[in-house]
């Protein structure tokens, strides 16, 4: 369907990588369910046959687009270590696709012979992945930690838009290393003082946030109807403040509500 509505629904999810990667599961689980020990061992019905050949071209469908809404998320917040994890789940869901598209076209003598040696060689990339994640060479935290140093130090973030929280209480030992570092080399004076105040953080600030700055408004002359006509408004009572949020004056004295009568 996301041929004729574009992928803008599927962006409304707010979990197309995952729905994706789901789906690349879902399609190699069935593929390889479909085929077994291929179609010499029983005879396969034909349209068992084409939708497993389908099936393997959807999965490098599936598998383009999760690395695609991943690539979008990542150019625009930049690593964490959730998403590094989720970058091995598309980079691995993107092997399956392209070898089981190419065992779907090749010409053989039997219905998806390639899906075979596909198999095996896929199962030899995965293990090599899964073990550089567990060493420095790709670990989460590392590459989470350079990632969101460099997008501060490029500019691309102003300080006070960033999360020090990511560097100082998500990213280890890596993350301290580069509030260390940006502390000192920083490119300008806001990151590099900031990045000092957030190496001092303790434990203790790790679920302490920031309350958000209540907007404040002030009552709006035009929603003001006084009785007496030889009477004005005094100028004390606009100049107050009140918070938006907080039940504490009429609403009538705020525009797109009925006037007040005083």
């Amino acid at each position: 369907s996301l041929c004729f509505s574009g992928l803008e629904p599927l962006w409304k999810t707010k979990a197309a990588t995952a729905s994706l990667l789901a789906g690349c599961v879902a399609l190699a689980l069935l593929v390889n369910a479909a085929y077994q020990q291929g179609n010499e061992e029983r005879p396969v019905h034909i349209v068992l046959r084409w939708s497993a050949l389908i099936a393997c071209g959807l999965l490098l469908v599936f598998s383009s687009l999760a690395a695609y809404s991943l690539w979008l998320r990542i150019a625009q917040y930049g690593l964490t270590p959730e998403r590094v994890m989720a970058l091995v789940g598309v980079i691995i869901a993107v092997f399956y696709g392209l070898g089981y598209a190419v065992a779907a076209v090749m010409p053989k003598d039997r219905w998806l012979r390639l899906l075979e040696p596909v198999n095996i060689a896929l199962a030899f990339i995965m293990a090599l992945i899964c073990l550089a994640v567990l060493t420095p060479v790709a670990d989460p935290y590392r590459l989470s930690a350079q990632s969101q140093a460099e997008r501060i130090n490029s500019g691309k973030i102003t300080p006070d838009k960033f999360d020090w929280r990511v560097l100082r209480f998500e990213t280890g030992t890596y993350g301290l290393d580069e509030l260390k570092r940006l502390s000192t080399s920083g490119k300008t004076e806001a990151v590099r003082k900031t990045a000092a105040d957030s190496g001092r953080w303790s434990n203790d600030n790790r679920w302490q946030h920031e309350a958000p700055q209540a907007e404040m408004i002030r009552p709006d002359p035009k929603q003001i109807r006084m009785v007496q006509k030889d009477t004005t408004i005094p100028a004390s009572f606009l100049m107050q403040a009140y918070v938006s949020s907080q039940e504490d004056h009429p609403n009538c004295l705020q525009p797109n509500y009925t006037p007040c009568y005083t």
